[in-house]
């Protein structure tokens, strides 16, 4: 499939959604990426549930643009072609250009009406109702077992859900996830809290995986939830809000990975559990009012 072509959109300039420079290094990126998250996320805006989803795809949108070099490259190449025509020899043709993006830009948004941004929105909830409502009345009720930590020795099968066993114990005190338990069903969004510290710490990631092994034989694929957090966490603190929009749809057996760096360039033994995504879960972990 073609990657679609990146266009600047002077009404939703990426660098003005997130409230930086243009010159703004990837942390003061990431810093502001998670300020303006926090301020639009639906969960902290039910009073405007619409207003705040289209706003927090807009700064998602301007995360993963920003955050990508090559992206970053090619969209800093298109804004400035908008904002500052080449002088000289070209500047006719540049202007002309400019001009017809401009035009072709206005045209595009007035065919299209105000609500088509809530389609997207619309499907997803009537996916999750539909799926809700057509599992068989036989199947028991998807619960948190009293004791996360299972004892069995085969591989993990996601049908022997909720009973479950972590690929790797979290031996170090130093790193730790304490919530959710290992073996927890949970629906996104959700807190992740532990301890990420110790004499020599630099910074601290979260990562998942499907717990699934791969057919290639090539390993687990992680997803970096939060990544080089230099401010340690001392026992059961916040460590990271597990409210990607990506996750909202994952359903099955997942790792969760804190890894902790030190100050020589290495890593910490990582603190792995395993966590059951049900995104049909009706009674999940909230959000707090703030991070």
């Amino acid at each position: 499939m073609t990657k679609p072509r990146l266009r600047y959109d002077p009404t939703n300039d990426f660098y003005t959604v997130l409230g930086v420079q243009p010159s703004a290094v990837p942390t003061e990126i990431n810093r502001a990426y998670r300020q303006r998250a926090k301020e639009v996320h639906p969960d902290l805006n039910r009073d405007r549930s619409s207003w705040a989803h289209d706003q927090f795809q807009r700064v998602r949108d301007a995360y993963d643009t920003l955050t990508d070099p090559t992206l970053r490259t090619e969209y800093d190449e298109r804004r400035r072609a908008y904002l500052q025509p080449s002088p000289g020899l070209g500047t006719s043709r540049t202007s002309s250009y400019t001009e017809a993006s401009r035009a072709a830009w206005k045209r595009r948004q007035r065919r299209q009406p105000p609500y088509i941004f809530l389609i997207p929105l619309v499907l997803t909830i009537l996916s999750c109702w539909m799926l809700k409502f057509s599992q068989p009345d036989s199947n028991p009720p998807v619960v948190q077992p009293a004791n996360p930590v299972s004892t069995l020795s085969s591989p993990l099968d996601s049908t022997a859900f909720p009973v479950a066993v972590s690929s790797s114990p979290c031996a170090n005190p130093d790193v730790s996830i304490d919530q959710p338990t290992d073996g927890a069903t949970v629906r996104v969004p959700f807190r992740i809290k532990g301890r990420a510290s110790g004499k020599d710490f630099a910074s601290y990631s979260i990562q998942i995986a499907s717990a699934s092994p791969r057919r290639n034989g090539t390993g687990l694929r992680w997803y970096t939830l939060i990544s080089e957090v230099s401010q340690p966490v001392e026992d059961g603190m916040l460590l990271a809000q597990a409210d990607s929009l990506l996750l909202t749809n994952w359903h099955g057996d997942y790792t969760l990975r804190l890894v902790v760096q030190s100050n020589d360039g290495n890593s910490l033994l990582p603190c792995n559990i395993l966590i059951h995504l049900n995104p049909l879960l009706d009674d999940y972990l909230v959000l707090p009012s703030a991070r």
